[in-house]
């Protein structure tokens, strides 16, 4: 059944239903058979919230790992190009790249 269906069944059994003796064997019926397209009702909603639950967990989740690549490679740009301004001025102007020219340097030095 689809979901349409459903609710079109609960409406109409709704109103026969109000027409009914409570009573009756048929209302007994009528109120199982409204018990079980209720409860199918809440299962699909409960399934599509689940759903888009899931989509949006993986679109946060996949954009924070994007988020998190670009923050890094830009900040390795910035770094990278603040590091080799040295063949502008003559000198380093970081003190990072100081120290990584001199633990390179040191590292040569002990392979040899």
């Amino acid at each position: 059944m689809t979901y349409e269906l459903v609710e079109k069944e609960i409406k109409r059994l709704l109103k026969a239903m109000s027409e009914m003796d409570p009573s009756s064997e048929e209302y007994q019926r009528a109120t199982e058979n409204l018990q079980r397209l209720c409860e199918i009702k809440l299962e699909k909603e409960k399934f599509d919230d689940e759903k888009k639950q899931t989509f949006w967990d993986t679109v946060a989740k996949h954009g924070i790992e994007a988020g998190a690549i670009l923050l890094n490679l830009g900040f390795r740009m910035i770094w990278t190009r603040k590091g080799f301004r040295f063949e502008e001025h003559g000198n380093y102007l970081s003190t990072t790249y100081k120290w990584l020219i001199k633990e390179f340097f040191k590292s040569l030095r002990k392979g040899l």
